[in-house]
């Protein structure tokens, strides 16, 4: 998938049942390190996005999420 630098992009951790939110600004490419928004903690995480996988029903991502020490994945909504 191509590097892009994401508007507010929104989507969900259904294994932590987390609302996820991606502010613009941020450069969405494997191996980049930004910041999300976690709404069920209420705080914002660094994650290292370990892997992307893109189509036109959306976006899935597996991340390292450095503050809760473990991986999550992510299902970001189509634009």
């Amino acid at each position: 998938m191509p590097s892009r630098v994401c508007f507010a992009w929104n989507g969900y951790d259904y294994q932590n049942n987390a609302a996820i939110e991606i502010e613009s600004g941020n450069l969405v490419r494997e191996g980049s390190i930004i910041k999300i928004y976690d709404w069920k903690k209420d705080e914002y995480h660094n994650v290292e996005i370990k892997m992307i996988d893109g189509n036109f029903s959306g976006t899935k991502m597996e991340v390292y999420d450095f503050d809760d020490k473990k991986t999550r994945f992510l299902e970001m909504n189509a634009e």
